[in-house]
């Protein structure tokens, strides 16, 4: 594809100072169409920049801390749980309270959506991450298979494995599902019954008979005690390629951390006040520097920031002479000799 020319600058999606205070985005479409195509996110309800939203609207004024803090907590967030939970537990409210269907519905109700393994064991924490993961897929498959042409269907709810591929979405079938259960309350005109005919109650039910298969399944699998229904943890792997897969160290250099992080390459963070003062830190894994000489010997910062970044810490960066004075390690000064 060739470029076609240049787009005029008034067509191109932009805010100046908005009225929600903050302007957030996560690779994805900042508006419907081929003017807004950003990274491969198509425009939709289901995006995971709504964990930023969410989190930002519902405590408007954050600390410096809180921001950092919306690193880790969007980072480990499960991208598909915040559409479904709500109308799992919808559809068990005619159930006695006791009932295990309700109880399960509660345990997701009860549950961060985070996907956590402080403890380093290699298994999430919460068994509510493993119980709404069968129910998501069981869902997509009773509620989509039967409509979208098998080349074209997808099962897969985008949750990394081993370790991720890439950076982790939405499962593109979480898109068509929550279209489907918003019905005539969805953002664009239904021009296809997914449900086929069905009414709200009865959607209702199907996303509470998949809940009962879930739990079926899972018991099948773990047995009842649903404190051992636990997921393996996806490893965080720093890639010995490039995003194109192209080669940029040797296999053996591969790294990895105990749990993924979906969080990118870098974070950093700057902090401008009322007095014209700016901070900033950031944090760069492996470390601030790649450099192995031929011998191997790798730098002394080759991968200083390893536990930094598993820790969620920040290191900060020195924006003036005298902060740079205060902390570097050396100095070289090197004289150029100019020829008359």
């Amino acid at each position: 594809m060739e470029w076609q020319g240049i787009r005029p600058f008034d067509e191109v999606p932009k805010t100046y100072n908005p009225g929600q205070g903050y302007i957030v985005n996560w690779n994805n479409q900042s508006t419907p169409g081929e003017v807004g195509l950003g990274d491969g996110a198509n425009w939709s309800a289901v995006d995971r920049v709504n964990e930023f939203i969410d989190r930002i609207e519902a405590k408007p004024v954050l600390t410096p801390d809180e921001v950092w803090d919306l690193n880790r907590q969007t980072a480990l967030s499960d991208t598909n749980a915040r559409y479904f939970i709500p109308y799992i537990v919808e559809s068990v409210q005619e159930l006695p309270n006791d009932d295990p269907v309700r109880l399960a519905a509660d345990s997701l109700s009860e549950w961060s959506m985070l996907n956590t393994n402080p403890d380093f064991d290699g298994f999430y924490n919460e068994p509510e991450a493993t119980l709404f993961r069968k129910w998501l897929t069981i869902a997509y498959d009773a509620v989509l298979a039967d409509d979208i042409p098998q080349f074209a269907y997808s099962s897969n709810p985008g949750y990394p494995v081993e370790t991720a591929g890439g950076s982790v979405r939405p499962g593109q079938s979480s898109k068509y599902l929550y279209n489907a259960l918003l019905g005539e309350d969805a953002g664009v005109t239904q021009t296809f019954d997914f449900f086929n005919g069905a009414t709200y109650d009865e959607k209702l039910t199907i996303v509470r008979e998949s809940l009962v298969e879930a739990i079926s399944q899972l018991e099948q699998e773990f047995g009842t005690d649903r404190a051992t229904w636990l997921t393996p943890a996806a490893v965080h792997r720093f890639s010995t390629r490039n995003f194109l897969g192209v080669p940029q160290a040797n296999q053996s250099e591969q790294l990895e951390l105990p749990t993924y992080m979906n969080r990118g390459t870098q974070n950093h963070q700057v902090i401008f006040d009322d007095s014209g003062n700016t901070e900033m830190c950031t944090v760069a894994p492996p470390g601030q520097s790649g450099f192995v000489a031929q011998d191997g010997t790798k730098g002394p910062h080759y991968d200083d920031q390893l536990i930094l970044f598993r820790d969620w810490g920040c290191k900060a960066e020195y924006l003036n002479p005298q902060g740079v004075d205060e902390n570097k390690e050396s100095e070289i000064q090197l004289e150029v000799s100019r020829v008359q």
